[in-house]
């Protein structure tokens, strides 16, 4: 019976179940999380514009960076939409996949005897922890989608110049295989290569390096480099023409660099030559440790102290279980095939042939002096050296005895703790998703509705995967619902990054234009909502009567609460509630931040018996401030309807916390001696106050 057993285990073709395993591993990977997950970074600008502004706004927001890829969202955007998140998280699934498989039918193709290298290959380069950005989307699922073709024109260039090879060694009327199709396999992978030039700047110089695989392909055809090298050749040179054209036409008809960043390399080397190379030099060999040494060893990092016990929890099990699965499954994949004899020589070509992948790809990203990194978002620049770092891996690992389970087991190894940090990572993306709803959930209670044509300033708010150019898109989505015209109605700027640039100062009465690529913004100092939002802690809206004082807050917010105003503020009606159903979901439970947001609302209002009734609520609840700040809008409510005893109270709260809200409360009881009626307890408790708080009375 065991030896039946074997016999069916050593029979079985077991890649054939590869691309099942592949996919398998990609939901795994990237795909558990999806029903959390929502628009991350530069998916919200190109969602809003796609719905607001129509094919004509793509058209503009692409003109100047990639100017023909908008016509790949107009055929994406349609099928897909613009309110659904999951839809395209499920579509960069997808293409991640077909560009794993694209890549590994590649790999077979250029070394059909090393299906283990190549199956390992595969493996690596789905997983490659050093790009984690894969939940952005709309825009990497464009990003994938365009490789896989540049990787597909490769496996079919190869495949061809095989079938010639093969039509070469049989005699003239042995042959099978149609000279016609051969030409629509080539014209199909010239094609596939076209689309990689138009669209895509990313991988523009990864077309160099198929007369590398080209050169490996007819290495036991033609030993003799002189022959090979001319095979080679001829078999890339109607590639070559290709990319040599389209250099001539994007530089000479569009005036443009193959990149949104300018080539800034060849003027540097003109002016200063030796530090212009240093500099080169060292972007080079940094891009290369970080891609490589790097981003495989951080599978071995462990999670964050910030995450909790159920999460660590869950990637532990996860790695666990991919471990076992997927190590049953590559053993019994190595006891079915046959022994590599020349198995060293096989992986030093995949280690140099990996590198010689990773500095061809580089050019993209060192030309313009991008630099590399593991954290976002200058992680997203590994993506060129994908392919050479599972190259690499795979050769690196098949340098180890053959013989032996271990390498397989290695490579288990690896690639479940690779699918480990995608998980993390996926967690980081689902919690800043989340702590956005919360953003977004507390501003519609402060502000229902804004006047358009308001500049939002606010601190650097606590998102990793957001920044303010990215957050203007929803904020316009949110309250301009029915804008669709190139005239955007918001914008939101951290003046701490924008002063001296799009934000020309902090004084009333200038002008502050945005060029938004696909719209644009015009307003002025003059009509300002500053706003902080710091959690635990709730977004709070910036007062000019206090925060200027308030030096719990940095010198540009400070400086930024002066031109702070409610005025701009509607505060009946609402507009966001389409945009709050698709993406914020149900409105949360009415915690402290609720009753402080519509308590904030009111006395914007000056409803002060709605600000003390609110207040009585929110203390009610058991839940309590993470500011001093939230107490203000209480004290001054209770001071209107006379509960000067509670005022006093929540003051002197305040002020126990921190000694820094000495000088805002003292602003504060002044405000309200001037705008509450006399009473002998207004006066005791008036006195009391500026006592307690050393305040000195102007």
């Amino acid at each position: 019976m065991k030896d039946r057993i074997n016999q069916i285990i050593s029979g079985r073709d077991w890649t054939r179940d590869l691309p099942l395993v592949l996919i398998c591993l990609t939901v795994v990977s990237y795909g558990l999380l999806i029903p959390w997950m929502g628009f991350f970074w530069d998916d919200f600008p190109v969602a809003w514009i796609a719905d607001r502004l129509d094919s004509g706004g793509l058209t503009r927001y692409f003109s100047d960076n990639r100017p023909l890829l908008s016509w790949l969202y107009r055929v994406s955007v349609p099928l897909l939409g613009t309110q659904t998140p999951w839809h395209w998280h499920v579509f960069a699934i997808l293409t991640r996949f077909t560009a794993t498989l694209s890549f590994y039918l590649m790999v077979r193709a250029v070394w059909p005897k090393y299906t283990r290298l190549g199956v390992w290959a595969g493996l690596f380069f789905l997983v490659y922890p050093g790009f984690k950005q894969q939940w952005v989307s709309i825009i990497y699922s464009h990003f994938f989608l365009i490789l896989t073709g540049l990787l597909v024109s490769f496996y079919l260039s190869i495949r061809v110049l095989r079938q010639i090879i093969y039509l070469s060694e049989l005699s003239p009327g042995g042959g099978f295989v149609k000279p016609r199709r051969n030409m629509l396999l080539l014209f199909t992978a010239w094609l596939l290569a076209l689309q990689n030039l138009l669209f895509m700047d990313y991988f523009f110089f990864m077309e160099l390096f198929r007369p590398i695989l080209l050169w490996e392909v007819l290495r036991e055809q033609f030993p003799d480099r002189r022959k090979r090298f001319q095979q080679a050749f001829r078999a890339w040179f109607p590639f070559l023409i290709l990319w040599v054209g389209f250099v001539i036409w994007r530089f000479v008809t569009l005036q443009s660099q193959p990149h949104h960043n300018q080539i800034t390399f060849f003027s540097q080397l003109q002016e200063t030559p030796f530090l212009a190379l240093l500099i080169l030099a060292e972007n080079i060999l940094r891009s290369l440790w970080i891609a490589i040494p790097v981003a495989w060893g951080m599978v071995f990092q462990l999670p964050g102290s910030d995450f909790g016990v159920r999460t660590i929890w869950t990637a532990v099990v996860l790695i666990g279980f991919i471990l076992a699965v997927l190590s049953i499954y590559l053993l019994l994949m190595r006891r079915s095939l046959p022994f590599e004899a020349d198995s060293r020589k096989s992986a030093l070509a995949f280690v140099w042939i990996g590198f010689l992948f990773c500095f061809v790809a580089g050019w993209s990203v060192w030309l313009p002096g991008l630099a590399i990194g593991t954290g976002f978002a200058a992680d997203r620049f590994s993506l060129v050296f994908m392919p050479g770092a599972a190259l690499i891996l795979a050769g690196v690992i098949g340098l180890l005895p053959a013989r032996r389970p271990f390498p397989w087991l290695l490579v288990a190894l690896f690639t479940s703790l690779a699918i480990g940090q995608q998980f993390i990572a996926a967690n980081n993306f689902r919690r800043e998703w989340e702590l956005l709803q919360r953003f977004f959930w507390q501003l519609s209670w402060r502000v229902p509705a804004m006047e358009a044509g308001t500049l939002i300033l606010s601190d650097e708010l606590p998102f990793t995967y957001y920044t303010d150019n990215s957050l203007t898109a929803p904020i316009n989505w949110f309250y301009a619902a029915i804008n669709t015209t190139p005239q955007m109605s918001y914008v939101l700027f951290y003046p701490a990054r924008r002063l001296g640039t799009s934000l020309p100062g902090l004084e009333p009465g200038l002008a502050v234009d945005l060029n938004y690529l696909a719209a644009t913004f015009e307003g002025n100092t003059s009509q300002v909502v500053g706003l902080v939002f710091e959690p635990p802690a709730c977004l709070r809206l910036l007062e000019p009567d206090l925060d200027v004082e308030n030096k719990m807050l940095p010198q540009v917010m400070q400086q930024t609460a002066a031109l702070s105003s409610t005025a701009s503020i509607l505060t009946e009606v609402n507009q966001s509630k389409l945009f709050a159903a698709h993406f914020l979901g149900q409105e949360p439970a009415h915690n402290w931040c609720y009753y402080f947001e519509k308590a904030d609302l009111a006395r914007q209002k000056e409803d002060w018996e709605q600000v003390a009734a609110l207040g009585d609520q929110a203390f009610a609840t058991g839940d309590y401030p993470n500011d001093p700040m939230e107490r203000l809008p209480f004290v001054e409510g209770y001071a209107h309807v006379s509960n000067w005893s509670r005022a006093l109270d929540l003051s002197r709260d305040a002020q126990k916390i921190t000694p820094k809200m000495q000088p805002v409360l003292c602003k504060l009881w002044e405000r309200i001696s001037r705008t509450t009626p006399a009473s002998l307890e207004k006066d005791h408790t008036l006195q009391t106050t500026l006592n307690e708080l050393q305040c000195i009375e102007k």
